[in-house]
């Protein structure tokens, strides 16, 4: 590796330093598949209109 060229010890370095903080971004979802996320159901968080929705959390 001495006496490599400069761009093949830069991309070298280059590479340890993603494999070094790939867990600390959000490339490491890469290796989680959501392979359910295409099926499930829609999640409503609040309706339209501004209304109350039936069954929410604020009838009990």
């Amino acid at each position: 590796m001495a006496h490599a060229p400069l761009v093949h010890r830069l991309h070298a370095l280059f590479a340890l330093a993603l494999f070094a903080l790939w867990p600390f971004g959000r490339l490491v979802h890469a290796f989680a598949v959501p392979l359910g996320y295409a099926v499930r159901p829609y999640v409503v968080y609040r309706s339209r209109g501004g209304a109350v929705a039936r069954g929410s959390v604020m009838d009990r």
